[in-house]
């Protein structure tokens, strides 16, 4: 019989799987959204890049709400910090179906705030839920089930295009008529992720002593400069980075890319499904047997090995400017192969799983007592890193972000190994100490 923690865990993720659904369908179908409205006859006044400044704005807010995330989520708690984040989140989708410039940008500053309480909440709950030796399963289970919904996201945007003949005409937009029935359905998607966070059932935890907003506010900025958290700061900010390429960029660069074929809303529907698809194949290695015998650090190292290959074939195949215009060209060294391409953007999300599931347990593990505080710092990083990546994205060229990406990742994966052996070797002297203490007491 299932127990009561693995079941709050299924429960969270099938209430991030339904908001997300609507989020991160939002994602990736903004910017080609935005580009049909601007060429309307009727259409709305924004910026070609309001999307990329958008983003900026959203992981603006949200990284300087991490400093308030830890207090309020204590406060309210991890339930109604995921409800009133959901709230918020839902508002946000449902703007687009009568976009109007000022709601847009001031609703992305409350997404950026609200983004901060919900991912914050879900360590706490998450921690809550968990003990050292289910962390890696239960992370793992968390994102097979929350990141199934990009494989959902694939196949509704490839039936909603492919009914409505999107990238067959002329301009090879999204029309008004498929984005009002878009933006419905993820609307109605936001309300059921509400519904399903407001009926998450408590959990078991231990009461610890009340403490106030100012408390954990310093103590939040204390641990910021805890010499692990420092470490951490650049692999934190790496996922942040990852992340916004391959959920934010790869699948306009691959709507982008013209010699992928005529119908490039399509493309962008099996780009979703290939990020889909390595994510949810991440999730679930590390739910089966196979993961216990894996260290955090061959997780890291595996998830790095594809990122890398990834990284490579991208920078091969995609023209320089395909994240910021649609480009006829060739690749950088061949002409574009839908295939590799697609590949490639399953080995981007499935490193970038490998990565968080490994940081996930991690946090779980080094600090459950202080599991507010600490979701908020690698947050704080992961944000800093989204609103940077949104704000450079326009302005620089595709091979140019591969090469960025490379130096991120390599760094980081460095930093995390050796960091990961000092505290091995750390745990060992002190357990060495700690049978000697006790030989010389006998």
């Amino acid at each position: 019989m299932m127990d009561r923690a693995t079941f709050n865990v299924i429960h969270l993720g099938l209430a991030f799987f339904c908001l997300m659904f609507a989020y991160q369908c939002h994602g990736h179908i903004v910017l080609s959204v935005i580009s049909s409205v601007r060429n309307s006859t009727n259409g709305v006044s924004l910026d070609k890049n309001a999307g990329f400044y958008s983003s900026s704005i959203i992981f603006g807010t949200y990284t300087l709400g991490n400093f308030i995330a830890a207090p309020c989520v204590d406060f309210l708690g991890a339930k109604w910090a995921l409800s009133l984040a959901a709230i918020i989140y839902t508002i946000f989708v449902a703007g687009f179906l009568h976009l109007n410039e000022i709601f847009y940008y001031a609703s992305s500053g409350c997404v950026g705030f609200g983004a901060a309480l919900l991912w914050t909440a879900q360590g706490v709950y998450l921690t809550q839920n968990s003990t050292p030796k289910t962390s890696k399963r239960n992370s793992g289970m968390l994102f097979a089930i929350l990141d199934a919904n990009v494989i959902l996201i694939g196949v509704f945007l490839y039936l909603t295009f492919s009914m409505e003949g999107v990238g067959h005409g002329s301009d090879n937009h999204i029309s008004k008529k498929s984005a009002q029935m878009l933006y419905i359905v993820l609307t109605s998607m936001g309300g059921l992720g509400i519904l399903t966070f407001l009926f998450l059932r408590p959990c078991d935890v231990v009461k610890k002593q009340e403490e106030n907003f100012g408390t954990i506010f310093c103590d939040t900025l204390r641990l910021f400069l805890d010499r692990e958290m420092l470490l951490l700061a650049l692999p934190f900010a790496w996922t942040g980075f990852q992340s916004s390429y391959y959920s934010g960029l790869f699948s306009t660069c691959v709507a982008n890319t013209s010699k992928l074929g005529s119908n490039n809303e399509v493309m962008l529907a099996y780009a979703v499904l290939s990020v889909g698809a390595g994510i949810f194949v991440a999730g679930v290695l590390f739910m089966t047997p196979l993961s216990k015998s894996l260290s955090r650090t061959q997780g890291i190292f595996i998830g790095s090995i594809a990122t890398f290959f990834a990284y490579m074939a991208l920078y091969a195949n995609l023209p320089p400017e395909v994240n910021q215009r649609r480009s006829d060209a060739d690749g950088f060294l061949m002409s574009p192969n839908a295939w590799l391409i697609l590949a490639s953007g399953a080995l981007l999300s499935f490193g970038g799983t490998c990565w968080n599931i490994q940081i996930f347990s991690f946090l779980v593990e080094r600090f459950a007592a202080s599991s507010s505080k600490a979701w908020a710092v690698f947050k704080f990083y992961q944000a800093m890193a989204s609103s940077l990546f949104f704000f450079y994205a326009p302005h620089i060229g595709i091979q140019a972000h591969m090469i960025l990406l490379f130096v991120y990742l390599f760094l980081a994966l460095c930093l995390f190994i050796w960091l990961e052996r000092h505290i091995k070797k750390q745990d060992t002297l002190n357990a060495k100490m700690s049978v000697s203490t006790k030989t010389t007491l006998a």
